[in-house]
């Protein structure tokens, strides 16, 4: 069974005991997370133990699908690029600005986004990364799946590294 909750500006679509969509409005932009796109976001513990998901914050399903179709709206204004000079970057573009980006130096893999070593995104306008010779369009779909490979490659990094003191 469905449910749905509005917690502060978190909107959130539980299937039994699991998180499957959630819209979070942030400065003034919407951020989200589904089974499909940034899945890593997803609240991780059940219904039954979430702080923001209490009786009193259930919302209509159409509240919810109101949100969600103001949050696909919005995300009709972002582009996905993939670039090659020597290494491979993978960029996801918001209203102008790199919000995600994916580099393979290497073998080696780092991710970058505004929640996540911010200072290493570009700071190239979409307009210069959309002009630039080297940079191609790619879809959403190639960029999650390289967003997902990355993060599996930096756990993988991770469990290499010897334990710290």
């Amino acid at each position: 069974m469905k449910r749905y909750f509005k917690s502060n500006e978190r909107y959130y679509e539980y299937d039994d005991q699991v998180n499957v969509r959630q819209a979070v409005l942030k400065n003034g932009h919407w951020h989200y997370a589904s089974e499909n796109y940034r899945r890593e976001y997803l609240a991780d513990q059940p219904l039954s133990e979430s702080d923001s998901a209490s009786e009193e914050d259930e919302i209509s399903p159409e509240e919810f699908e109101q949100v969600w179709e103001e949050v696909m709206r919005e995300q009709q204004l972002k582009r996905y690029f993939r670039r090659e000079e020597g290494n491979v970057s993978y960029f996801e573009y918001d209203r102008g600005y790199a919000v995600r980006q994916v580099e393979i130096t290497n073998g080696y893999w780092r991710r970058s986004a505004e929640d996540l070593r911010r200072q290493y995104l570009t700071k190239q306008p979409l307009a210069v990364m959309a002009s630039d010779r080297r940079t191609r369009d790619i879809a959403l779909e190639e960029f999650e799946a390289i967003w997902q490979e990355a993060l599996q490659a930096e756990y993988n990094q991770a469990l290499k590294r010897p334990p710290r003191k």
